[in-house]
Formats: structure tokens, sequence, C-alpha cells
């Protein structure tokens, strides 16, 4: 295309030429900026076209490129925040875990504890059973003791006086006034 420039401008120079009338002047300019914008449009193609295409192409790959670098930290984001809600509820579930077993814990001691107690209670109420017991067994004793001595009394008095029905009556009621005090 622009070897045959050369070409077309004689041949428009030439037509400007034999028309003399302004006319093909007119298109003789036409002509030459016709020409001369292919001629700007050709040294553009040549010297800036493809370094402004390259600069855009650069233009467009860092773009793509920060738009995937942003795709992939919003990925990232939502991995740590899937991450992090993982570990409150493992958080929260270990948490949980630990208070039930501590409640249970207090339970079973305090369980224990009344199981202990009610041991303690019913090994002091069996001993002071024991003890009521043995101090029961000690009144009598001392009571058959002293209703012996009292019995062996009253009947050396009895052996040793000469009764009759009255004494032998007062006696007997002495003994047992003796018995009530």
């Amino acid at each position: 295309m622009f070897h045959q420039l050369p070409d077309l401008l004689s041949m428009a120079v030439i037509a400007a030429e034999s028309e003399g009338s302004g006319v093909g002047r007119i298109v003789g300019e036409i002509i030459t900026n016709i020409i001369g914008f292919l001629i700007v449009l050709w040294i553009l193609k040549k010297f800036a076209w493809r370094p402004l295409l390259h600069i855009m192409d650069e233009r467009r790959n860092k773009i793509a490129s920060e738009l995937h670098r942003i795709e992939e930290l919003n990925r990232q984001v939502q991995e740590r925040e899937e991450e992090y809600e993982k570990k409150l509820q493992e958080i929260e579930n270990l948490s949980r875990e630990r208070i039930n077993a501590a409640v249970y814990e207090g339970r079973k001691i305090a369980a224990e504890i009344q199981a202990n107690a009610r041991k303690e209670a019913e090994i002091i109420r069996e001993k002071a059973k024991a003890t009521i017991e043995i101090e029961v067994a000690k009144a009598r004793e001392e009571l058959r003791t002293e209703v012996v001595e009292l019995t062996l009394m009253a009947t050396e008095k009895i052996i040793r006086e000469n009764l009759d029905d009255n004494k032998h009556r007062r006696l007997i009621t002495e003994f047992v006034d003796h018995l009530k005090n």
C-alpha cells in the first residue's frame, strides 16, 4: 500500500496542474491530505502503535493480576474466618465440657461429703447407743447391787428382831420408801 504512495502523489500533482481550475486544486489538497494522513498513520503504526499496544497489554495484565491477587486475598480471608469460627466453636465446646466436668466433679464431691457425713453420723449414733447401753447396764448393775445390799440389810434387821405383824409391815414400808427415794 505504502510502496504505491509516490505514484499516487505524482498522479495527484499531475491532475491538479492539468485542471488548472479550483476544483482540481481542491482534489489535489484532498489527495495530499489523504496521503499525509496515511503517512502519519503508517508512522504511528510503525513506531507508536506497538508500544501503545504493549503498554495497554501490560496495564491489562497488571489489572488482571491485581484482580487475581484480590480474589486470592479474599479467599484467604474467608478461609481464615472459617478457621477462626471453627476454633471459637472448639474453644466454646471445650469450655462447656470443662464446666460440665467441674459441675459433675462438684456434685460427686458433694455426694461423697454427704455419704461420709452420713457414715460419721451413723458411727456417732452407734457409739452413743453403745455408750448409753453401757451406762444403762452400769446403772442396772448399781441398782441391782443396791437392791441386794438393801435386801441384805432388811433381812438382817428382820432376823435380829423378833418380828410381829406390825413390825413386819413397818419394815416393808420403810424398805419400799427407801427404794422410792
